[in-house]
């Protein structure tokens, strides 16, 4: 088991810390997969016009009278005349009198009601409250607004090549992306586009990784501690330096010689005691003396005791 192995407490903070951050990266992972699977995202099964001309699920119409109306009805092509056969002939009927009457329906219909206009007054109305509405696939063709003048009007061509010359100079467009991008009230308009769930990211879990290093930072200076607490408490033992009871733990640290706290070695010399008169003999009941200290040894050994005899 990890806590029978590592008795410290700075090893039992990391420990600690990597299991809670382990447990977090974990069930993060698990609800985003779940949610990623499960979540309803608003994506249109209709991209295109072929999409909708291939369907009779959803029903789709346009202004009762109108250029969007024409459009389909004098149209060559294949898809578009397909449409045209299904708008002709739905019941009830899928065509309205005002392009607001058709924003209303598309905002009734839960989805099922498709309304056709043009696609200026379309990004238009996509950036007005409540913004639940919104342009699906491109434009079916291109066509540009014209100005209605009398025939042989003098100022007629001026008009022309005073609008070029604003088409040129992208005044056109500096003008619609501030009427319609910026002072609309939805945002931009690929927000929209946007899927309900997002892929898990860094910045959704960073702060795990702070706790991670918080957690490393607080076992470091832990286990300094207890290093110093234990070089102290070896150099009283061993009644040495701490300089020197450090060096000691750190070299055993270093080289893993054994679990056991290292001993730090002394030796006991001996110094005689001399005597004023050299010329006595000794009585055979005196016994050599001895003065003991201890000194510090730069030979790494065993404890023991060196007893050097005296001179008689």
């Amino acid at each position: 088991m990890f806590y029978s192995r590592c008795r410290s407490l700075s090893g039992r903070i990391v420990g600690g810390v990597w299991w809670f951050f382990t447990l977090i990266i974990i069930s993060s992972y698990t609800a985003n997969l779940a949610a990623f699977l499960t979540v309803n995202r608003m994506i249109s099964p209709i991209e295109s016009a072929d999409d909708l001309s291939k369907q009779t699920e959803i029903a789709y119409g346009s202004v009762n009278s109108g250029s969007t109306r024409d459009f389909f009805k004098t149209s060559n092509v294949d898809t578009y005349q397909k449409m045209w056969a299904f708008m002709s002939q739905a019941e009830p009927s899928v065509f309205v009198d005002t392009v607001q009457s058709g924003i209303e329906r598309v905002r009734k219909s839960k989805g099922q009601y498709a309304f056709l206009l043009e696609s200026t007054m379309n990004d238009f109305i996509n950036q007005q409250s409540p913004c639940d509405t919104m342009k699906v696939g491109d434009n079916l063709n291109s066509r540009g607004y014209g100005i209605a003048m009398r025939k042989g009007y003098p100022l007629k061509q001026n008009f022309t090549l005073a609008i070029l010359k604003l088409r040129e100079d992208s005044i056109l467009h500096l003008l619609e992306q501030r009427w319609w991008i910026e002072k609309g009230e939805c945002g931009p308009p690929d927000a929209k586009k946007q899927d309900s769930a997002n892929a898990l990211s860094l910045r959704n879990v960073e702060g795990v990784f702070y706790i991670l290093v918080g957690g490393l930072g607080l076992a470091m200076f832990v286990a300094l501690l207890e290093f110093c607490y234990k070089s102290r408490k070896e150099a009283r033992k061993a009644k040495t330096s701490m300089s020197i009871a450090m060096r000691g733990k750190a070299r055993m640290s270093i080289k893993g010689d054994g679990v056991s706290t290292p001993e730090f070695t002394k030796s006991l010399s001996t110094v005689p005691i001399t005597r004023a008169n050299n010329s006595r003999k000794p009585n055979k009941e005196e016994r050599p003396q001895f003065i003991l200290t201890t000194a510090e040894s730069n030979i790494t050994g065993r404890r023991g005791f060196s007893i050097n005899d005296a001179p008689y």
